[in-house]
C-alpha cells in the first residue's frame, strides 16, 4: 500500500508502506521513511533506487501530464502527408479524436493536428490506446504533442506524447 504525505518543500514523499511508515523530520523538514533511508539526508537528495519501492515526486504543476509516449500508427496509409509533413516540428499541438465505430479497433483514437486545416495523421496504436480511449470517452482533456519525426523509407515516424491537462 502506498501512502502520499506532503513535506514542507513542496515535495510529497510516496512510501510503500512494507517498508515502514513514513514520518516528517522535523530538523530537515522533509519526509523521511522508516525504510533504512539516510536520516541525515534530506529526502529529496536521497538515493531512490537503493530502494526501488520509494518515490519522490513533484507537486502538482501546470505542466500536463504525460500519459503515454508512443508511435503514431499507419502514417503510410495517409493520403498528402509527405506534402504536409514539413509543417509538424517539435513540439507541435496534436488533437485525439475517439474513433468508437471503427471496425478494425475497439479503442481507435485518431490523431490530427490542431487549427483550421486539421490533417489527419493517424492512429494511437492498437493495444497502448484503450485506457486514453476510456479516458476520451469519459470527457477527460486530452491531447497529444509531437516530440519527434523521420522518415525510413516510405513510412513516417512520428513519436508523440499522449498528455492530460492538470
Amino acid at each position: 500500500m502506498w501512502s502520499r504525505k506532503p513535506d514542507g518543500a513542496g515535495l510529497f514523499r510516496f512510501c510503500c508502506t512494507s517498508w515502514g511508515k513514513v514520518t516528517a523530520c522535523p530538523v530537515w523538514q522533509f519526509l523521511r521513511p522508516t525504510c533504512g533511508h539516510s536520516k541525515r539526508k534530506p529526502a529529496a537528495t536521497c538515493n531512490l533506487r537503493s530502494k526501488p519501492n520509494c518515490l519522490l515526486m513533484s507537486a502538482p504543476s501546470s505542466e500536463p501530464l504525460i500519459l503515454l509516449e508512443c508511435l503514431v500508427a499507419g502514417t503510410s496509409h495517409r493520403q498528402g502527408l509527405r506534402t504536409f509533413e514539413p509543417q509538424l516540428q517539435p513540439g507541435t499541438a496534436l488533437a485525439l479524436q475517439r474513433e468508437a465505430d471503427s471496425s478494425y479497433d475497439d479503442w481507435a483514437v485518431r490523431v490530427f493536428t490542431t487549427g483550421p486545416d486539421a490533417f489527419w495523421l493517424g492512429y494511437l496504436p492498437e493495444g497502448h490506446n484503450e485506457t486514453v480511449a476510456r479516458m476520451l470517452d469519459a470527457g477527460y482533456p486530452i491531447s497529444a504533442r509531437l516530440t519527434h519525426k523521420a522518415w525510413e523509407e516510405e513510412w513516417l515516424h512520428l513519436e508523440i506524447e499522449v498528455l492530460l491537462a492538470r
